[in-house]
């Protein structure tokens, strides 16, 4: 990894970059040792959402890299080719007059709400009109006996009201 990068992509800053890891350190490794370092390089990029570039020269052999390859795909890397990964770039629009780019959307979005057994519901208290009605425009004072710590309301079972103001 670059110098600083972890620093930087821990901030929760993306520089659209690339960070390339020689893999000639991974010579020599297990099996299992292989798959831990890949495992956890899969998990920082999704978690940095930034991708990682892998090179070798000859010092892995052929064995090493399919462990290499076998790790990334059992851990769902996105593996892109370097025309892919070109195509992705082209992809991206240009955020105004900046140096920014931002990829198009094209995830899941992740779901935040909680569960009935979340500890969060009905552990809050009444944070006056201003905070009434949760992020989809559920009223607190409905459910519960007290209102639910956090963007969401917990609500029982349907039917239910909403009202968006």
């Amino acid at each position: 990894m670059g110098l600083g990068s972890k620093e930087v992509y821990a901030a929760g800053v993306n520089l659209q970059d690339i960070t390339s890891l020689g893999m000639s350190g991974l010579h020599g490794m297990t099996q299992q040792q292989i798959a831990t370092k890949m495992a956890a390089l899969v998990f920082k990029a999704k978690v940095w959402g930034v991708p990682y570039g892998l090179f070798w020269h000859t010092e892995l052999s052929s064995t090493e890299v399919g462990y290499v390859l076998d790790a990334l795909l059992n851990n769902d890397a996105e593996m892109m080719t370097n025309t892919q990964l070109i195509d992705a770039i082209h992809g991206m629009a240009k955020v105004g007059s900046t140096t920014y780019y931002v990829s198009p959307d094209s995830g899941v979005h992740a779901d935040f709400q909680p569960t009935r057994s979340s500890p969060i519901v009905d552990a809050g208290t009444d944070a006056g009109d201003a905070f009434r009605y949760d992020i989809d425009g559920i009223d607190q004072t409905w459910f519960g006996a007290n209102w639910d710590i956090g963007a969401y309301a917990v609500i029982g079972a349907s039917p239910y009201v909403v009202v968006v103001q």
